[in-house]
C-alpha cells in the first residue's frame, strides 16, 4: 500500500488478491514504475479481488499521480524505459489498473505492456486493462489482448479527464462496447500510435465514445492486413467498426487538433469492418474532416452493411481527405448519410472514390436530409479507377442515391444554406446498373458546373441499363437545374437523364434558373410512356419564364428506350409547349483496337481496302449503330435546302443534303456540347463558329456556305466525335469480321432488301434509320443503303498497303461509302469520292469516336 512516493523498478507482484481494490498495489500517492517491473504474470498468477461485482483494479489501485516509463528524483521526473508488463489481473472495472484520481501516463520510453497474448487483464463489467477517471496519456506501449464484459476491453475512461495518445498500440482487446476504447464524457487526441484489431460485439469495435475526438498527424485506426481490423460483430448493433460516437453533441474532428485549428492528418482509419451500419466510422453527431483517409485502397476498405466509410446519423462536413476503397453489402459504399430529416452533408472540398456497394450508392446514400457540394469536391474521379460503383444486379447509383424520404435531396453547386455557390469538381466516372453518376428518388439540384471543355458537373458516368448520368425513379423524384450546369453525354455514348414512368407527367424537370452552359441534357423515356395520355408537364418552372424558359428548353432532347422509336410523341412543357427536339435514344458499338492481319478479302468479292500486305491497328471507338438523324443534326445545324417529304422527311429520317463540310461541322459542334475534345480545327481554331463561311446562327442552326474551302487538320486521337475513315466504316460494315470466312454480299447479308432500302425496294426516297435488319454481331444498320456516308479520307482510286488508315495525304475529293437509296451495289463498292462541298439528296453520314484510355 502506498501513500507517499513509490518507484517500482523491478520484481513482481504475483498472485496477490484484496477484497475491492488494488489486488496487487493500492496506491494513494505517487507510484513511478520502470525496469522490468511486473504486476501479475501469467493466466495462473494474476492478481484479483474477492468482490467480482465491484471490485477495482485488480492489478493495480491509483488515486494519485501514476507513471509508467518514469522516474523521480525527488523534483523531477524524467523518462525511463519500463518493459515490465500489467498481466492477467481481474476486477469488475480495471482488471489491470483502476485509476481513480490524479491522472495516468505512460512515456515515450515504455515498451512493456497492459496485457499481452496469453496474458489477458479481465474486467466483468468495464476497463478491461485500464478504467481510470482522470486524463490518460499514451506515448508508447501496448496494451492488448485485455477483455471487458460491458465496455472498454483495452482502455475505458469516465470523467472529464482527456484522453491523450501521441503513440504505441491499442490491439487486440474485446468488449461488448469499445473493444479498444470506451469513452464516456472524456476527449480523445491522438496525432500518432495505432488501435487496431480490437473487436466489440456491439458497438465500436475501436473506439466507443460520447464525447469529441481528434484524430491528426499520423494518428491510425486499423490497417492494411485483415488481422489489423477493428470490427464491430453483433447482428443486434454491429455499429462502428473503427469508431462509434453516440453523442448527438459530440464530434468527430478528423484533421484537426483542437476544434479550430486543422492539423494535417496523414494516417488513416482503415481496414475496419461492423456487421451493419459504419465500418469505418458510426456517428450520430457531428464528422468534420479536413485531411485524411477513410480506407484508401483495395486491401485498407473499411466495410459494412451501410455506410462501409462513414456512417453519419447527423452533419457531415468534409472539407479535404479522401474517402476510398470502402465497401457496403447494401447502401453507401463510401457514406451513408442522415438518420432522420435534419441530417446534413455538406462537401467543399476532398474526393469521396472508388467506393463500392452491392444495393445502391456505391460513393453516397442519402437516407435523410440533404448533401450540399460545391467547391472542388468531387464523386469519382479522372478515370474508371476512380469511379465508385454498384456491383448487384440490380444495383442503383453508382456515384450517389438520394431516396424519397421526405426533405431527401442533393444540391450541387450550393451550400449548406442552398444559395448557389461555385462548383469545379465532378460527379464522373461512377457506374451502375441504374443511375451510373445518381440515381434520384427524391430533389436533385444542379446550379453550377464547370463550363471548361472536357469536364462538367455530372459527366462521363455509365449504367448499364438507364441513366448513365441521372436516373429519376419515384413520383415525387425531381432535377433542378439552372445556371451553368451541365450533363454531358457517359463515355458510353448513353443518353445522359432517365426518367421512369412513374415520375413523368409530374413535372420532374425544373428549371431554378435560365441555363447558360452550351449543350443540352438528352432524355430517355420508358417504352410505355404516353404523353397525350397523361396530359402532364415534363418540363415546368415558376422562376424562368419567357424566352429565357423557352431557350433552357431547347437544351433539351428526349429519346424512346427502345430502338423502335415512335416519331408521333409529343412530350409538353407547362406552357403547353411542345419540347423542341425529339431525337432517337442512340446506341453505340463500342470496337477494341483491332490490327489488320495484312491478308486481302477477296471472298464473296475483292475489298479495295482490307489488302495483302496493308497491316496497321484501328483505334479503340465508339460508333453509332446509324446514320445521323435529322433530329439530331438538327439540334446544331440546318441545311442550305431542306428535307421534304417526298425525299423522306422526319425526325428519324438520315439527315441528308449534308456536305462534307456541314458534317464535320456537326461534329465539333456536339463534340463541343458534349464535353469532349473536338477532333477538327481550322487554323488552330476547334469551334465552328471562328472558322468563317458560315450561314445561320446559334438558334436556327448553321451550314456552310458553296464557297467553303476550309484547310482542316483532322486529330483523330481526340475523343471528340467525328466521321470513321474508310477503314472503319468498312470494318463495321463488314460485322468487325476480318476473314475470309463467313463474309456477306452486302452489309450483314447476301439478301440485299433485308438490311438496306436500295433501288429494289426505296421507292426513290430515304426512309427512317434503323427499320432494316442490323448485322449480326455489331448491329450495326443501314450500311449497305439508305443514304451514302461521308468518311474522313481524301478519295484514292486504288488503295496500296502503303497507305495508312487515315487514306491518302491529299486529295480533292473526299471518300464517302455506302449505297443511296436509289443503288444496288456490293459491299465493297468505293465509289469515285465528291467534292467536300457536295450536297446530294442521298448523301449524308454517321458519327464515331475514339476511346481515349
Amino acid at each position: 500500500y502506498n501513500c507517499g512516493i513509490c518507484k517500482f523498478t523491478g520484481g513482481t507482484f504475483k498472485g496477490n488478491q484484496a477484497t475491492s481494490g488494488g489486488g496487487g498495489i493500492h496506491s494513494s500517492g505517487s507510484l513511478y514504475i520502470s525496469g522490468t517491473a511486473t504486476i501479475g504474470g501469467t493466466s495462473a498468477n494474476g492478481n484479483s479481488l474477492t468482490d467480482t461485482d465491484a471490485g477495482n483494479g485488480g492489478g493495480l489501485f491509483c488515486s494519485g499521480a501514476t507513471r509508467f516509463g518514469y522516474t523521480y528524483d525527488g523534483t523531477t521526473e524524467s523518462a525511463a524505459a519500463w518493459s515490465g508488463s500489467v498481466s492477467s489481473n481481474s476486477a469488475a472495472f480495471g482488471g489491470g489498473i483502476y485509476q481513480s484520481a490524479g491522472s495516468l501516463k505512460f512515456s515515450s520510453s515504455v515498451t512493456g505492456s497492459i496485457g499481452g497474448s496469453g496474458k489477458a487483464n479481465t474486467a466483468s463489467v468495464s476497463g478491461g486493462g485500464i478504467y481510470s477517471k482522470v486524463a490518460v496519456t499514451l506515448e508508447a506501449g501496448t496494451i492488448s489482448y485485455n477483455t471487458a464484459e460491458s465496455s472498454g476491453g483495452g482502455l475505458a475512461v469516465n470523467g472529464s479527464g482527456a484522453v491523450t495518445i501521441s503513440g504505441g498500440t491499442i490491439s487486440h482487446n474485446t468488449a461488448k462496447t469499445g473493444g479498444g476504447l470506451n469513452l464516456t464524457g472524456a476527449a480523445l487526441y491522438m496525432s500518432a500510435g495505432t488501435i487496431s484489431s480490437n473487436e466489440a460485439t456491439n458497438q465500436g469495435g475501436g473506439i466507443a465514445t460520447n464525447g469529441n475526438v481528434f484524430i491528426y498527424d499520423t494518428a491510425t485506426i486499423g490497417g492494411t492486413a485483415s488481422s489489423a481490423a477493428n470490427k464491430a460483430t453483433g447482428s443486434a448493433y454491429g455499429q462502428g467498426g473503427g469508431i462509434f460516437a453516440s453523442n448527438a453533441s459530440g464530434t468527430v474532428y478528423l484533421g484537426y487538433k483542437t476544434a479550430s485549428s486543422a492539423s494535417e492528418w496523414t494516417g488513416s482509419i482503415s481496414g475496419n469492418s461492423a456487421y451493419n451500419s459504419g465500418g469505418g466510422i458510426y456517428c450520430a453527431g457531428t464528422i468534420k474532416m479536413d485531411t485524411g483517409t477513410i480506407g484508401g485502397s483495395s486491401t485498407k476498405a473499411n466495410s459494412a452493411k451501410q455506410g462501409g466509410g462513414i456512417y453519419s446519423g447527423g452533419t457531415l462536413e468534409i472539407t479535404g481527405g479522401t474517402i476510398s476503397y470502402n465497401t457496403a453489402e447494401n447502401y453507401g459504399g463510401g457514406i451513408y448519410s442522415g438518420n432522420s430529416s435534419g441530417d446534413t452533408m455538406i462537401m467543399t472540398a476532398g474526393a469521396v472514390k472508388a467506393n463500392s456497394a452491392v444495393n445502391s450508392g456505391g460513393g453516397i446514400y442519402i437516407a435523410y436530409g440533404c448533401a450540399y457540394i460545391s467547391g472542388t469536391a468531387t464523386i469519382g474521379g479522372t478515370s474508371s479507377t476512380d469511379g465508385n460503383k454498384t456491383t448487384g444486379t440490380s444495383g442503383q447509383g453508382g456515384g450517389a442515391t438520394v431516396c424519397e424520404t421526405p426533405g431527401c435531396c442533393l444540391y450541387l453547386g450550393y451550400d449548406s444554406s442552398a444559395a448557389v455557390k461555385a462548383w469545379t469538381g465532378s460527379v464522373s466516372y461512377n457506374s451502375s446498373v441504374k443511375g451510373g453518376g445518381v440515381y434520384n428518388r427524391g430533389a436533385l439540384y444542379i446550379a453550377n458546373g464547370s463550363t471548361t471543355v472536357g469536364s462538367g458537373a455530372i459527366a462521363n458516368n455509365t449504367a448499364s441499363t438507364a441513366g448513365g448520368a441521372v436516373y429519376l425513379d419515384y413520383q415525387s423524384a425531381k432535377i433542378n437545374i439552372g445556371g451553368s450546369a451541365r450533363i454531358p453525354a457517359g463515355s458510353d455514348g448513353k443518353h445522359d437523364v432517365y426518367l421512369e414512368i412513374t415520375c413523368i407527367g409530374e413535372s420532374p424537370i425544373i428549371f431554378t434558373s435560365a441555363l447558360t452552359a452550351a449543350g443540352s441534357v438528352h432524355l430517355t423515356i420508358p417504352d410505355s410512356f404516353t404523353p397525350t395520355a397523361t396530359g402532364k408537364d415534363l418540363i415546368t418552372s415558376t422562376a424562368v419564364t419567357g424566352a429565357n424558359f423557352n431557350s433552357s428548353v431547347a437544351k433539351f432532347c428526349v429519346g424512346k428506350q427502345r430502338s423502335t422509336y415512335q416519331t408521333s410523341i409529343t412530350v409538353t412543357t407547362n406552357t403547353g409547349t411542345a419540347l423542341a427536339k425529339l431525337v432517337r435514344d442512340s446506341s453505340y458499338v463500342s470496337t477494341g483496337n483491332v490490327t489488320l492481319p495484312g491478308t486481302a478479302i477477296t471472298t464473296p468479292r475483292t475489298s479495295g481496302v482490307f489488302i495483302a500486305g496493308r497491316t496497321f491497328k484501328l483505334p479503340k471507338i465508339l460508333a453509332c449503330d446509324h446514320e445521323c438523324t435529322q433530329g439530331e443534326y438538327e439540334m446544331y445545324c440546318n441545311y442550305a435546302t431542306a428535307p421534304t417529304s417526298s425525299l423522306g422527311k422526319g425526325t428519324d429520317y438520315p439527315a441528308y443534303r449534308v456536305c462534307w463540310y456541314d458534317a464535320i461541322m456537326y461534329c465539333n459542334f456536339r463534340s463541343i456540347a458534349e464535353g469532349l475534345t473536338p477532333v477538327y480545327s481550322v487554323n488552330g481554331k476547334t469551334n465552328p463558329t471562328e472558322w468563317g463561311s458560315l450561314l445561320g446562327n446559334a438558334t436556327t442552326g448553321y451550314h456552310v456556305s458553296t464557297a467553303c474551302d476550309w484547310d482542316v487538320t483532322i486529330t483523330y486521337t481526340n475523343n471528340g466525335w467525328r466521321l470513321p475513315y474508310e477503314a472503319e466504316w468498312e470494318y463495321l460494315a463488314r460485322d468487325g469480321n476480318l476473314t475470309n470466312s463467313g463474309q456477306f454480299l452486302y452489309s450483314g447479308s447476301d439478301n440485299l432488301n433485308d438490311v438496306a432500302w436500295n433501288g429494289n425496294n426505296a421507292g426513290g426516297t430515304t426512309h427512317e434509320v434503323k427499320t432494316k435488319n442490323a448485322t449480326p454481331t455489331l448491329k450495326m444498320y443501314d450500311m449497305a443503303g439508305n443514304v451514302w456516308e461521308w468518311c474522313n479520307d481524301w478519295h484514292t482510286d486504288t488503295i496500296t498497303s502503303g497507305i495508312g488508315f487515315t487514306g491518302p495525304a491529299s486529295g480533292t475529293v473526299r471518300q464517302a461509302r455506302n449505297n443511296g437509296y436509289a443503288h444496288i451495289n456490293f459491299l465493297e463498292y468505293r465509289g469515285d469520292g465528291s467534292a467536300p462541298t457536295t450536297r446530294n439528296a442521298d448523301l449524308g453520314f454517321r458519327v464515331v469516336r475514339t476511346v481515349v484510355e
